[in-house]
């Protein structure tokens, strides 16, 4: 199977739009996965209904055992990040507030402090209403972790995918190049870089690239809202050109696509242009190796 990823440097660029669009072509035995965990964007288009669920834990919190706690506050002068502190007559760990680093409970000399797991989200496979399963997963508000959630979810595409003998895994990427972006590419067999025609969407998207090559993986790349700026357009495709990076298609800048979402649709649902440019997209990807 292919494992194919999108992404881009910033966010608001059409990532997830362009992703959510190419599933259409995906044949029912292919997986699609949302990576993007920090702000799940792909639901909304696909209208997921969940199949399996299962909560995410990574890392510990501590538990104050009351029955044992001798209110010394040694934990609460030992914590750095000011996590704990006195309320009411007793000392209180602000979940928010703790970084899961343990020391509380290794230097607590009534030994009241015990750690538990750290649930920072929840997996979910789910069929969509094109008749495709979804991988995908909601980080906890505030949690951190997100690239071993987002390694944990891929894994389980891999299964599905392998279960069901689907050719294609259609991953939409979380923006950046951070931790999860880094999570999200390792392994994969082609980086499509989404471009936005604008001075900090293009060199976003370079640094996106310049992270693909880091990885030695296929890059290829699609502009989006072409014909916002003619010049950055032109630069793009110089850019793509230059660095013989092939462009699998383009996108036009149009209203169109702000309609399609506020009913709820993806692109190629919507109309005929959608529909014709983004198969020529499809029809690129199969062609690369």
């Amino acid at each position: 199977m292919k494992e194919v990823l999108i992404i881009s440097g910033k966010g608001g660029a059409g990532k997830t739009t362009i992703a959510s669009g190419l599933c259409c072509f995906l044949s029912e035995n292919d997986v699609i996965v949302d990576a993007d965990v920090d702000a799940s964007d792909m639901p909304i288009l696909l209208d997921p209904r969940v199949i399996e669920r299962q909560n995410f834990y990574s890392g510990v919190l501590p538990v104050i055992d009351y029955e044992f706690c001798s209110n010394c506050g040694i934990c609460a002068d030992l914590c750095k990040y000011e996590a704990i502190s006195l309320n009411s007559g007793k000392y209180i760990i602000n979940e928010v507030d703790c970084e899961g680093c343990a020391l509380c409970s290794y230097m607590c000399p009534e030994k009241a402090i015990t750690l538990k797991e750290n649930k920072i989200g929840e997996k979910f496979i789910s069929n969509t209403k094109l008749n495709i399963k979804m991988v995908h997963a909601e980080l906890g508000i505030g949690e951190e972790n997100s690239g071993k959630l987002i390694t944990s979810i891929r894994q389980d595409g891999r299964i599905v995918a392998d279960e069901q003998g689907g050719e294609f895994i259609m991953i939409d990427g979380p923006p950046g190049i951070g931790c999860s972006a880094i999570s999200a590419m390792s392994g994969v067999d082609l980086v499509i870089v989404v471009f936005e025609p604008t001075i900090s969407g293009i060199h976003d998207a370079k640094r996106a690239i310049q992270l693909a090559k880091h990885f030695n993986i296929n890059i290829a790349g699609i502009i989006n809202k072409f014909g916002l700026n003619s010049k950055n357009d032109g630069d793009i495709l110089s850019y793509l050109d230059s660095s013989s990076i092939p462009t699998l298609g383009k996108i036009n800048y149009s209203f169109d696509v702000v309609r399609s979402h506020s009913e709820k649709k993806l692109l190629p649902e919507f109309n005929d242009y959608f529909n014709y440019e983004l198969k020529i997209i499809f029809d690129n990807i199969k062609k690369m190796q």
